[in-house]
C-alpha cells in the first residue's frame, strides 16, 4: 500500500509538471512562440560620445546598424534583449519597454570600437558600435 501511494503521488506531480511546461512553451499574445534573444551587451558606463544615425537590422542574437553601405555590429546596454514578432525583431530595453524594431531608423548615442568583436550574423563591414542608448529617429 505504501508503494502504491508513492506511485500515485509521483504520477500526480509528473502530470502537473507536464501541464505547467505546456503552458509556458506557447508564448503570450505579445510574443507568439515565445522566441527571445540576447544580443551582445556591455557593462561599461553609457557612452554618449556621438549621435549615430542608421537603420536597425538583425537577428534575435545579433543586431547591427546599417549606415550608407556599411553594417556595424551593435553592443548594447546590459540587460537589453530582443523578441521575435511576426517577421520583425523587436529591441527591448533593460526595463522591458520597446525601443525599436528592425527596419526602423534609429539614433544611437555611443561610439565606434574597432577592437570589439562583432557577432557573426552581422557580417560587419564597419567598426562595431558600443551603444549607450537607442531611440527611434523621426
Amino acid at each position: 500500500m505504501n508503494g502504491r501511494h508513492h506511485l500515485t503521488v509521483f504520477l500526480g506531480v509528473a502530470i502537473l509538471a507536464a501541464a505547467a511546461a505546456c503552458g509556458e512553451s506557447e508564448g503570450s499574445a505579445e510574443n507568439p512562440g515565445g522566441a527571445t534573444g540576447t544580443p551582445p551587451t556591455h557593462q561599461q558606463q553609457s557612452s554618449e560620445e556621438a549621435l549615430i544615425f542608421g537603420t536597425l537590422n538583425g537577428t534575435l542574437d545579433c543586431l547591427w546598424l546599417e549606415i550608407r553601405q556599411e553594417r556595424h555590429a551593435l553592443v548594447l546596454q546590459e540587460g537589453s534583449f530582443t523578441r521575435a514578432e511576426e517577421n520583425t525583431v523587436v529591441l527591448l530595453g533593460p526595463d522591458g519597454s520597446e525601443v525599436a524594431r528592425t527596419g526602423d531608423e534609429v539614433a544611437l548615442a555611443g561610439g565606434f570600437n574597432p577592437g570589439e568583436e562583432p557577432c557573426a550574423d552581422a557580417d560587419a563591414t564597419g567598426d562595431t558600435i558600443v551603444a549607450g542608448s537607442v531611440e527611434r529617429s523621426t
